[in-house]
C-alpha cells in the first residue's frame, strides 16, 4: 500500500484528514514519477491526475457530523462507507463507539456508551472504507447534546461601533434551561457567522447580552455571577458574554437566526434592512430570509421591504423590539435610549 500524500495545507476544514490507501501496484509504479515530481515542486497531487493513471482513487467525502441525541451522533458521507473503527474523546477520557450495522451506508449512526454533560467539547474520530477500498480518517469536534435548551428571543440590536460602545445582540430568556450549544447565526458575517453559547443554566426573564467585541479592560464572560463583568454596557442584572470580533461584525442588511443547536430548529429570527435596496445583498441572506419566513418566525414576508427598518441607527440609537398583545414591532430608539441588559424603550 502506498498512500498519496500532499505537502501543502489541506483546504478541507481543520480536524479532517483524508488519505487514499488503495492503488494497484501497476498504478502506483506509474504514479511514482508524478508523485515525486509534485513533492519536489511543493504541490499537491491532483485527484484528476490520479484518475488518468487508473481507477477511482478519491476517498469518500466527509459531509458533516450532527449530534442527534444524548449518546447518538450522525455522520454523513458522499458515498456509502463501512466503519473500520471509531472512538469518542472527552478531555482525557477515550470511549469506544458502536455504529449502526456493518452494511455500507452514506449515513452512519454512532452511539457512545454514556451521555456527556451538556455543552461538553468532544472529538469523534473514525476510519471508514468505501466500496472500492479507499479509506477516510477523520476527527471532528462536536458539542455534547443539550436535552433542556433554554428558549431565547431576540430583543435589541446595536449595529454601530463607537468605542467603548460595541455591537451587541440582546436576548430575553422566554423559557428556562441550558444555553449549551444554542447557536446565533449572523448571515452577513463572512468571518465568524456563528456564535455558540456555553453551558450556562438560565432562568426565564433573564436578559442576555452578546457583545461582539472586547475592547475594554475588565470585560469577562459571566456565568452565575451577573455582576462580574466590567465594561460600558455591562449590566449587573444581565448575563454579559463577550466575543472578540472586529471589522463591522454586525451589518444592517441582515438575517439573524437563533437555533436550538447546530442543524436544529429555529427559535427566533430577525430580518433587518436599511431600506436602500429591494434585494438582499447575498444569496445566503436571501435564502436565510426565506427559511425564516417559511418557518413562521417572520410574519411580514421574506423581502427587504418586509424587514425591520434600521435607517437612523447609531451607537446610541439601537433597534429594539416593542412587545404588545396586538403584535411585536421593531423601532429605532431615540438617542441615548439604548438599553442593553434591561427593558427596552417604548414610545
Amino acid at each position: 500500500m502506498i498512500p498519496i500524500l500532499s505537502c501543502v495545507p489541506d483546504a478541507r476544514p481543520a480536524g479532517i484528514r483524508q488519505s487514499v490507501t488503495r492503488l494497484s501496484l501497476s498504478v502506483c509504479l506509474r504514479l511514482l514519477p508524478v508523485v515525486f515530481f509534485c513533492l519536489s515542486a511543493g504541490c499537491a497531487v491532483d485527484p484528476t491526475i490520479v484518475s488518468v493513471f487508473g481507477g477511482a482513487t478519491a476517498p469518500p467525502g466527509f459531509l458533516g457530523m450532527d449530534v442527534v441525541g444524548a449518546q447518538t451522533y450522525s455522520a454523513r458521507f458522499s458515498a456509502p462507507v463501512t466503519v473500520l473503527e471509531a472512538e469518542l474523546v472527552v478531555e482525557d477520557d477515550v470511549l469506544s463507539l458502536t455504529w449502526s450495522g456493518e452494511a455500507s451506508s452514506s449515513t452512519i449512526m454512532f452511539t457512545s456508551s454514556r451521555s456527556m454533560p451538556a455543552g461538553s467539547h468532544l472529538v469523534i474520530s473514525a476510519r471508514v472504507r468505501d466500496e472500492r477500498g479507499n479509506t477516510l480518517s477523520f476527527a471532528v469536534p462536536v458539542i455534547a447534546w443539550n436535552g433542556t435548551p433554554a428558549r431565547l428571543s431576540i430583543n435589541e440590536v446595536r449595529f454601530a461601533y463607537s468605542k467603548p460602545r460595541v455591537e451587541f445582540i440582546e436576548f430575553v430568556v422566554t423559557g428556562r434551561g441550558n444555553l449549551a450549544g444554542i447557536e446565533v447565526f449572523n448571515a452577513r458575517n463572512t468571518v465568524s457567522p456563528v456564535y455558540t453559547f456555553p453551558a450556562i443554566e438560565v432562568p426565564a426573564g433573564l436578559y442576555i447580552v452578546l457583545h461582539f467585541r472586547s475592547v475594554e479592560e475588565g470585560v469577562i464572560n459571566e456565568d452565575t455571577d451577573l455582576s462580574l463583568s466590567g465594561g460600558k454596557d455591562a449590566h449587573s442584572e444581565a448575563l454579559d458574554l463577550w466575543d472578540t470580533q472586529t471589522k463591522a461584525p454586525l451589518k444592517t442588511d441582515n438575517v439573524i437566526i437563533v437555533r436550538e443547536r447546530k442543524g436544529g430548529p429555529m427559535m427566533d429570527a430577525l430580518l433587518c434592512s436599511d431600506g436602500n435596496s429591494d434585494e438582499w445583498p447575498t444569496d445566503l441572506v436571501r435564502e436565510s430570509a426565506v427559511a425564516v419566513w417559511e418557518a413562521g418566525l417572520w410574519q411580514n414576508g421574506p423581502l427587504p421591504a418586509d424587514a425591520a427598518l434600521t435607517a437612523g441607527h447609531s451607537a446610541t440609537r439601537t433597534l429594539g423590539r416593542v412587545r404588545s398583545s396586538t403584535g411585536d414591532v421593531w423601532i429605532i430608539c431615540p438617542t441615548g435610549k439604548g438599553s442593553p441588559g434591561f427593558i427596552n424603550y417604548s414610545p
